[in-house]
């Protein structure tokens, strides 16, 4: 893991338990921009496997939010549910340049392997990746008149 990790902002990461399966952890805001100033802070945009009380249901979690440190860490379920209406924060946090990844598993690599494909299907067939809505275009049937 990153030095970041060495400053106690961050200790939550390491002691929530909840937060024990992070696969994919970037930087994000304006540093992920390249437009950051040494003034400029952490943002930190995640994704983590959900532990099994979550995934069987016996506990809830969509994402996980710490406002002093500005990270936000997404659970894989609702990280896949965004990123197929194409929402573009998910997006986002794939699309960051290498130097802005924090910290990344195997199950992270795969993950970030989607943002190739996404790009590689948008470049070959934008109707194809995202819904009409997206566009402004009708999602109703529509006869030509």
């Amino acid at each position: 893991m990153s030095k970041l990790f060495e400053h106690k902002n961050y200790d939550f990461i390491k002691t929530n338990p909840d937060l024990s399966q992070v696969i994919y952890l970037v930087l994000g805001g304006s540093r992920a921009y390249g437009t950051d100033t040494p003034d400029s802070d952490i943002d930190l945009r995640g994704v983590l496997i959900e532990p099994k009380q979550y995934l069987l249901g016996l506990k809830s979690f969509e994402q996980f939010e710490d406002l002093p440190s500005d990270t936000v860490i997404y659970g894989l379920k609702k990280f896949a549910s965004l990123l197929s209406k194409a929402n573009p924060n998910t997006i986002e946090l794939l699309g960051v340049d290498e130097e802005c990844i924090v910290a990344m598993t195997k199950q992270g690599e795969l993950l970030s392997g989607v943002y190739t494909r996404l790009m590689h299907a948008f470049s070959a067939d934008v109707s194809a990746l995202f819904p009409p809505s997206i566009f402004g275009l009708p999602t109703g049937n529509t006869k030509n008149r």
